[in-house]
């Protein structure tokens, strides 16, 4: 066998077996995937802009402190206004 031959035939068994390895990878994604029960969705039933975790209101940044309950804030809130 010539040795372009050979090093063509090697060249197709990686790739072959590259192509195996995705095509597994890819099944036991799904397959993960498939299986979880996680909820990503909101009250309001639309997927969340983000699968952060809920964050205490102090912890809340700036721009996300009107989008959630804060019970620290409306307690400061009420006794400003007492």
């Amino acid at each position: 066998m010539s040795p372009v031959v050979r090093i063509l035939l090697r060249i197709a068994y990686w790739l072959a077996v590259l192509a195996v390895s995705v095509a597994i990878l890819i099944v036991l994604i799904l397959l993960i995937e498939s299986r979880d029960k996680s909820n990503v969705r909101n009250d309001s039933g639309q997927a969340r802009a983000s699968a952060a975790p809920e964050l205490p209101g102090s912890l809340l940044l700036p721009d996300e402190a009107g989008k959630r309950d804060d019970p620290v804030r409306g307690a400061v809130e009420r006794m400003a206004r007492a």
